[in-house]
């Protein structure tokens, strides 16, 4: 995708996209008073420490709604991504065979999985996803980076990757084939990260 100057007037019209993409993935999410969770519906670009005037890359919009088990209930929700070309991808997070959900802080989360459902290259492939909740508003202030833990498809040693990243932040080991990180920054929406003060964490 090429570099273009970003204003909030210049976003393509994907909010259908967004809407059918909660009602397909969205029947599994609820909320629940004490669960650690990240939610929202934001425009995420390629940069990390850039300045709303500069031009900015890979563009793509995004929905998320990722609930961290509890004693009580089982890790659920999912997370889509779609980009101005029409690819997209999406984690379904009752899935935690190949999923993660980790809200290990105020405000920071890292959430991961094996791609199973998409129309592009990301399909077979593992991903985590960290997200910065630095407030209001969320405009150039809240960061994510997104690693990829390998080019390889179907790999059992990722997905053992991204539970281990996803709970301590770290590689259990040196990079698999193809590993990458890039970071990125929330230039319309909001996501917020809810750590509740119930469960310890």
């Amino acid at each position: 995708m090429n570099a273009i100057n970003f204003t909030r007037a210049s976003l393509p019209e994907c909010r259908i996209a967004f809407v059918l993409a909660v009602l397909l993935l969205g029947a599994n999410a609820f909320a629940q008073g004490a669960t650690d969770k990240v939610t929202g519906e934001y425009t995420r670009a390629g940069c990390y420490d850039c300045q709303p005037d500069q031009a900015l890359s890979f563009i793509s919009y995004r929905l998320v709604e990722a609930h961290e088990a509890t004693s009580k209930h089982p890790q659920k929700g999912f997370f889509y991504a779609i980009n101005d070309a029409g690819t997209w991808f999406a984690l379904d997070f009752t899935d935690d065979f190949n999923t993660c959900v980790n809200i290990y802080e105020d405000g920071r989360a890292r959430i991961a999985g094996v791609v199973q459902d998409g129309n592009g290259p990301q399909v077979g492939r593992a991903f985590g996803f960290y997200m910065e909740d630095n407030g209001e508003p969320a405009y150039f202030s809240d960061r994510v980076h997104t690693v990829r833990f390998t080019l390889d498809y179907d790999s059992e040693d990722a997905r053992q990757y991204l539970h281990h990243w996803c709970e301590t932040g770290d590689l259990p080991g040196d990079p698999l084939f193809g590993y990458a990180v890039w970071f990125g920054i929330v230039i319309d929406g909001n996501f917020v990260v809810h750590n509740s003060p119930k469960d310890g964490d």
